[in-house]
């Protein structure tokens, strides 16, 4: 009967811990590696599961969090970061499966979207942002026509 006992409470205890799993992840700075030449991690930014199954987490110095779930591998997951002034740039790693590789997540602040966008692609910009970068440089000198009339005289002027 006491083997009995020990061998239920030993069965129990491995059911247990077999249905506990994880999503791990290090959430950094979107292309600082790029920008400073060293990634810069995202520090005590909050994740929290959307369905309440795990609970709340911080990441730490390194950008790393855990989250630790009652449920066997492989169970599809959502979760949620907060971090004042910055957003997540690829929402779809938001949704994970538990027991899966370490995640690696982006967040930038939103104000500098387009500016990262110009950097790194080189695109983005209109003809007239163009013109107004030259003008700016002063690439562009017409001795006889000052200032903003030149421009506008020499690429806006009508059709004939």
């Amino acid at each position: 009967m006491k083997y009995y006992i020990l061998l239920v409470l030993t069965l129990a205890g491995l059911k247990v811990q077999g249905q506990r799993s994880s999503v791990k992840g290090v959430i950094s700075i979107m292309n600082s590696k790029i920008r400073t030449g060293k990634r810069q991690y995202v520090v005590n930014a909050e994740i929290k599961d959307d369905s309440k199954r795990a609970g709340t987490t911080e990441t730490d110095q390194r950008g790393f969090f855990e989250l630790i779930y009652l449920a066997p591998d492989k169970t599809p997951v959502t979760f949620s970061i907060r971090k004042n002034r910055l957003k997540v740039v690829e929402e779809y790693k938001l949704h994970a499966k538990t027991g899966d590789d370490t995640i690696y997540i982006s967040m930038v602040d939103p104000d500098s979207i387009p500016e990262f966008r110009n950097y790194i692609f080189d695109i983005g910009k209109t003809n007239g942002q163009k013109l107004l970068d030259a003008f700016e440089q002063r690439r562009f000198r017409f001795p006889d026509i000052p200032g903003w009339a030149g421009i506008r005289y020499r690429y806006f002027r009508p059709c004939r």
